[in-house]
């Protein structure tokens, strides 16, 4: 495995909790960035190839990796990862899930585990 899909799951789970400040940038990109450097994640008009890239704080590229649109087979695991990544990213720069909390919220609808008697 290389860096960068080592990298993968440990920010799948940063953006599950909410670490991750993911924005949007030109067209169905979205990009967190540091002092460091930046992520950014890509996919053309949402579909394959998913591109992760760093970027250095001069924004030259100085890694991808990409998922192989043309490869037979399933998937593999990490193309698998990074497609969920790309998912919850573009959730989050999008904020739809503050639109749905806020939505369940003024509704008062209720998680299924809520509706547990015990």
């Amino acid at each position: 495995m290389s860096a960068l899909t080592d990298l993968i799951p440990r920010l799948m789970r940063a953006t599950a909790d909410g670490k991750i400040p993911w924005k949007p940038t030109a067209g169905d990109a979205f990009e967190a960035a540091t002092v460091s450097g930046s992520i950014r994640l890509e996919s053309n008009d949402g579909g394959h190839p998913i591109t992760l890239s760093i970027l250095h704080p001069t924004r030259s590229v100085l890694d991808v990796i990409a998922t192989d649109e043309n490869r037979p087979g399933p998937w593999l695991p990490w193309e698998e990862q990074l497609l969920e990544l790309y998912s919850e990213a573009r959730r989050e720069a999008r904020g739809v899930n503050r639109v749905i909390e806020g939505i369940a919220k003024e509704f008062g609808l209720r998680a299924d585990d809520d509706d547990i008697p015990f």
